[in-house]
């Protein structure tokens, strides 16, 4: 996809997170509709691969990105109300306000927002994001 870029363009990425805090919690996997499998490295759907960051961003650098940057829709990228950065954390307070209202069937092993703000106390809170928006530049 790079040599289908200028030198000054940039490509777009949405992309679910494989260790996105709404799969620890109950949501199954995209595209697999079971749960954990992401988490447990898609251990019986060899065809089905999304990434947590460090594996995309080395990736992403490996054919010739040099400069990412992150942003991190919430509740995720296919019906964001929020986007958020690592310049732009979100606070306990918008937190509370996002709903985890996604477009399948789950459960709710806890409380997302409350383990999201430990989260961001312990800065891992891009490591749980449930997706991410990256702009890619060459």
């Amino acid at each position: 996809c790079k040599s289908y870029l200028q030198e000054s363009g940039t490509l777009v990425i949405a992309i679910e997170n494989r260790y996105g805090l709404k799969y620890w919690s109950g949501a199954v996997e995209d595209h697999t509709g079971r749960l954990f499998d992401g988490i447990e490295g898609y251990k019986d759907n060899p065809g089905v691969r999304t990434f947590g960051k460090a594996e995309l961003e080395k990736m992403l650098h490996g054919i010739g990105f040099d400069r990412l940057e992150w942003y991190y829709p919430l509740p995720d990228y296919k019906i964001p109300e929020a986007v958020f950065s690592d310049q732009y954390l979100p606070t306990p307070a918008d937190l509370a306000s996002i709903s985890p209202s996604y477009s399948s069937e789950r459960f709710s092993f806890f409380d997302e927002s409350a383990a999201a703000q430990g989260l961001l106390e312990n800065d891992c809170f891009d490591f749980f994001a449930n997706s991410f928006l990256v702009f890619c530049h060459l």
